[in-house]
């Protein structure tokens, strides 16, 4: 098999279901398929070994991401990609692997790709674990070129406890080490606390401290999802040496089990992000809440935070527009976005449909429109 055949082919993609209509930077670019870092809690790790591609290990085609941006931004292709990219929607490196993994050293794929958006000055953002190349001269000067933000997710400051998770990738010592450095050489960092995994690491200040002395901007937070799939279940408890459902349950966490996953209560929830909240403000950094219903916790109408570092957004995503569309019709909710959404029926099915109650728990559908339960709970009082 030839070099050229091993190549990654589908780099770019828009993320499908919920998260699309969810998730203000969906617009993902992949320069990887498969992930060396093997953590325990990935859900792109049982997805793509459901299709047999995670031990595929794969650089893509920098070329394809090249043709994809000039043709779209020439008005060649029509698709919904090739719209997200003439209102310059921000990649999202990366949804389904690690940009910087030790593979970089060998292909430098995301070098030749961050070579391209620098031809095109077009913006990017960065969700890492990996450092490989991140912080020499040569990947910095590419970076000066282009807007970016660098987005770290960092579970715990333990060393100890990030080896059994995150068995491949590199320590949160090193992380740290990173964000620094980009930090002081003048770029935007942040750090996704994500997954919380209650009971194991879920009182962070050190870990705030620590990465706000290092340049840190912004904590963006999710609390762990336990998969009810037994087999993504065991790489969490094999991990940990026990069941960890049984453990939550015998330390007193208020867990439920849904249909997909075994998730926090939402009271209990939503009282540690505010704490986790006034944390970030006392160390000197904003807090958001990624997909976690809420989005009245955050102070900030993106979810990751980086609109305010001038990078553009799908502004008509729930995360964004919900504090919009109550006690609207649905025409009336689409007549007052602020962007262009190029996938408009299907973001009118799902109004239409009441989905996004689903997005957000404390909405409910009636007559057409969405509206605020009549009944609180105790989070409505905290907020």
């Amino acid at each position: 098999m030839t070099e050229e055949k091993k190549l990654y082919k589908t780099p770019i993609s828009l993320v499908a279901g919920e998260d699309r209509y969810t998730c203000p930077l969906s617009l993902c670019l992949n320069t990887y398929i498969g992930c060396q870092h093997e953590c325990v809690y990935c859900y792109a790790k049982y997805i793509l070994e459901m299709y047999k591609q995670w031990d595929r290990r794969a650089p893509c085609d920098p070329e394809i991401v090249r043709n994809t941006i000039s043709k779209s931004l020439a008005g060649k292709r029509n698709d919904n990609i090739a719209k997200l990219i003439r209102m310059r929607i921000p990649f999202r490196f990366s949804n389904l692997t690690d940009p910087f993994q030790q593979m970089e050293e060998k292909y430098r794929a995301t070098f030749e790709v961050c070579k391209i958006l620098a031809e095109f000055t077009y913006p990017a953002v960065f969700n890492v674990k990996g450092v490989t190349g991140l912080t020499t001269p040569e990947y910095m000067e590419v970076f000066k070129k282009f807007p970016c933000v660098f987005q770290f997710t960092i579970v715990t400051d333990d060393d100890g406890i990030a080896k059994k998770i995150e068995p491949g990738a590199p320590s949160p010592t090193e992380r740290i080490k990173a964000l620094k450095i980009l930090a002081d050489n003048g770029f935007i960092c942040q750090v996704r606390y994500s997954p919380v995994f209650p009971g194991i690491y879920d009182e962070p200040e050190s870990l705030f401290k620590k990465v706000s002395e290092a340049g840190c901007k912004d904590i963006i937070c999710e609390q762990l999802r336990v998969p009810t799939n037994k087999k993504q279940a065991k790489l969490i408890n094999d991990a940990l040496g026990f069941d960890y459902i049984k453990y939550l349950k015998r330390k007193g966490y208020p867990i439920q089990k849904e249909p997909h996953w075994w998730k926090l209560e939402q009271d209990y929830k939503y009282k540690k992000l505010l704490e986790y909240k006034e944390l970030a403000k006392k160390y000197g950094m904003d807090f958001t809440v990624c997909c976690e219903d809420r989005p009245q916790v955050n102070d900030f109408r993106n979810c990751c935070n980086t609109d305010k570092y001038g990078l553009n957004s799908m502004k008509y995503t729930i995360q964004m527009s919900s504090k919009d569309f109550e006690g609207k019709t649905e025409d009336e909710w689409i007549e007052s976005l602020e962007q262009e959404c190029p996938y408009e029926d299907k973001l009118r099915e799902f109004f239409s449909k009441g989905k996004f109650c689903n997005c957000l728990t404390e909405h409910e559908f009636v007559n057409g429109k969405y509206r605020k339960k009549a009944k609180k709970s105790k989070v409505d009082d905290w907020i």
